[in-house]
């Protein structure tokens, strides 16, 4: 898959997307945790959803399933964001994409985006991509809008489970996002 990866050119600097191999599990957990879990970014979720969003034994778990793409994107030697791609044979599922809160709002999650769709197309040849994303977050949710993605009337409750923490408010929901790549002909 090396020869797939890329370098996205940002203003002045070059962000290089790579593979996650185990040695940088402890850096990915506490990326997302941070960036769901701590005050001060944009995209975190304080206030509606408490404990770990991801723990490292779930990250080895992620990685040893075949059809599951994990990548992260280095800026200055450090890790600045991360982003998984599941393969559903029919359609490709974009989780935990998280952007260092120092990071955000520098438009390194809108090009960790892009990857993904470019790698969702030309890798693995699927054109229907979809995610999810907690009701509640409004700007996340047009964030995702202003890129094309369509928010489909699936609308589901919060798996209130260990590995992503616990709702703190009854009733948090979550809205599922749809998007189809679509060839264009020259």
């Amino acid at each position: 898959m090396g020869d797939f990866l890329m370098s996205i050119k940002q203003m002045n600097d070059t962000l290089k997307i790579h593979t996650i191999g185990t040695e940088y599990i402890e850096k990915i957990a506490l990326l997302i945790n941070n960036s769901y879990r701590k005050a001060g970014g944009w995209t975190n979720k304080v206030g509606l959803v408490e404990g770990l969003r991801i723990n490292q034994q779930y990250i080895k778990q992620l990685l040893k399933e075949d059809k599951n793409y994990f990548f992260y994107l280095k800026k200055d030697n450090d890790i600045a964001g991360c982003v998984l791609i599941k393969n559903h044979d029919n359609y490709a599922e974009i989780s935990t994409l998280a952007v260092k809160i120092t990071l955000q709002n520098q438009k390194i999650g809108s090009q960790l985006l892009l990857f993904c769709e470019h790698f969702i197309k030309h890798k693995l040849k699927l054109d229907r991509i979809i995610l999810q994303v907690v009701s509640a977050r409004k700007a996340l949710s047009a964030f995702y809008l202003r890129r094309g993605y369509i928010k489909t009337e699936l609308v589901s409750n919060y798996p209130a489970s260990a590995i992503i923490g616990t709702p703190k408010q009854k009733q948090l929901t979550v809205s599922t996002f749809e998007k189809h790549l679509i060839n264009k002909k020259h």
